[in-house]
């Protein structure tokens, strides 16, 4: 540890040696790889792996062989293990995450004492919750305060298994996948009401109205902009969605052109994020956890390890918003190849890095925007954001209906000529109507707050 601590005129030297070790040795690691393979890629050792499970499936068998689906079996405990550990530390570390953008958005420096530059302030939180006492308040209902924090985490868990982390690593691709994320929506309803109500507590039973009112609420828009993503996409699987933006058509659909679905829904993707926010009790929208109304909200009375399954169910809840976000707009894992990667680890590159930016300005938008009231809430929800929704929807079936027509001249009795062009025009004509008709929802949030509680 001195030697790491050695300095020369305030000059870190034996920390920046330290670095240029770990350089050295990884460049010497990707030296080796280049001289046992011949090419720098890191996909021989993918390779590797998929061997080793192909030998395992000769040896155990596969489904109707015996012994029965053993080989099937392993694989899906695999992959179930691989995204607990994988939510656990994203959860873990999102909250570090957040502490070091908002510190530095405030002039600060965050968290610093566990671990260089507090990487293992995580571990450390997730240690001292462990040891606390869980206490159930007298008179609170004793099965609701138990289940309560398992129901709000398991959906969290099971909507990982929907998430595209790159190019085939997909867990599952449902035929029926927007729904299944969609669905899955309830369970958190459920479990934060069953915390507010069998927690014995007012400010907690206050908070749980409230929670379900705003969740129930922005299911509405976010429900309207996922049936658009699915006319324009022509399928419910998520990958099949970003397959349509990827290369323009799939079996079921497509806009007959490659293109992000973040340009064409452009007025979708402002309404499904702000929806998402809404749905992950974020600032601006956490009402139900305002400490200083309502003490910590459904959760008030909860402590240790069962508060924090609160806490991770909402950053796992967040980084799941963000990849379904990802998946619908912003093309999913889709990216250039990067050097040295090879195609699966450039897809995941890509992938973490769209999901980063979304939790970037979310992040972002609680270092900078008030709370809302409640009334603002619903009226944000129910006057602004359901009827541009509602446009948008009907837009995007117009349009869809057109480009059908243009990609089928048959069905049309002048044959339109089958160009790009024409959607493109397509697309800016409907952008130009989307954003009139946000104008016009949306213009009294202009006004000062005097004249619009009038």
């Amino acid at each position: 540890m001195k030697l790491l601590e050695w300095r020369v005129r305030k000059v870190p030297v034996g920390k920046i040696s330290l670095i240029l070790g770990i350089l050295a040795f990884v460049l010497f690691s990707a030296w080796k790889i280049w001289a046992l393979t011949g090419y720098w890629s890191l996909e021989p050792a993918f390779d590797s792996l998929r061997n080793l499970f192909l030998i395992l499936r000769d040896k155990f068998g596969g489904p109707g062989e015996p012994p029965m689906g053993l080989y099937n079996t392993l694989i899906i405990v695999l992959k179930l293990l691989g995204i607990l550990v994988v939510l656990l530390l994203i959860g873990a570390y999102s909250t570090l995450m957040e502490r070091k953008i908002l510190a530095f958005m405030q002039d600060r420096l965050g968290p610093t004492r566990v671990g260089p530059r507090g990487i293992l302030q995580p571990i450390a939180d997730g240690l001292k919750l462990l040891q606390k006492e869980c206490i159930v308040p007298l008179g609170a209902d004793g099965n609701f305060h138990y289940l309560a924090p398992v129901i709000c985490f398991i959906p969290a868990l099971m909507g990982a298994v929907l998430i595209p982390f790159g190019k085939g690593l997909m867990p599952v691709d449902l035929n029926v996948g927007i729904l299944y994320f969609f669905a899955l929506g309830a369970f958190g309803e459920l479990g934060i009401f069953l915390a507010a109500w069998g927690s014995n507590n007012k400010y907690s039973a206050i908070a749980g109205f409230r929670a379900v009112a705003q969740l129930v609420s922005y299911e509405i828009p976010m429900a309207f902009c996922i049936m658009s993503i699915v006319l324009l996409s022509g399928s419910l699987k998520i990958g099949e969605i970003i397959n349509a933006q990827i290369e323009g058509a799939t079996a079921y659909g497509g806009l007959g052109f490659p293109i992000w679905f973040i340009v064409p829904q452009f007025l979708g993707f402002l309404i499904f994020f702000l929806s998402a926010v809404a749905e992950t009790n974020r600032t601006p929208f956490d009402l139900a956890e305002a400490e200083s109304e309502l003490v910590s909200g459904f959760h008030t009375e909860y402590t240790g390890l069962r508060w924090a399954f609160f806490f991770l169910a909402e950053y796992v809840n967040i980084f799941i918003g963000a990849s379904i976000i990802t998946a619908m707009y912003l093309g999913g894992y889709a990216g250039p190849e990067l050097p040295f990667l090879g195609e699966t680890l450039s897809s995941v590159v890509w992938f973490c890095l769209k999901v980063f930016s979304i939790f970037f300005i979310i992040v972002w938008l609680r270092g900078t925007l008030p709370r809302l009231r409640v009334d603002q809430l619903m009226m944000l929800c129910w006057k602004r954001l359901i009827p541009i929704a509602m446009a948008n929807f009907l837009l995007t079936g117009i349009f869809v209906f057109a480009n059908t027509v243009r990609l089928t001249p048959q069905l049309w009795p002048v044959h339109l000529e089958n160009s790009a062009y024409t959607s493109i025009a397509a697309i800016v004509f409907i952008l130009i109507i989307m954003f009139g008709l946000a104008w016009f929802f949306a213009k009294d949030l202009l006004k000062p707050m005097k004249e619009r509680d009038v």
